[in-house]
């Protein structure tokens, strides 16, 4: 018996929104550091975001 660790692949790629609830958009790929920073530091001390212009964007 042989075990995978990879799941079978879907016929198509599928955005993450399109399987999980998404919160938070951040552009970039990858994202650049600064944006990321914005995002977490508010919420590590349990504020939201400003969810205002391109930075980052609200689901």
């Amino acid at each position: 018996m042989r075990l995978s660790l990879v799941p079978t692949l879907l016929e198509r790629v599928q955005p993450v929104h399109a399987i999980v609830s998404v919160d938070i958009y951040l552009p970039g790929c990858p994202p650049d550091a600064n944006r990321i920073r914005a995002a977490l530091e508010p919420l590590l001390v349990e504020r939201m975001p400003n969810l205002t212009g391109e930075q980052i964007r609200f689901g």
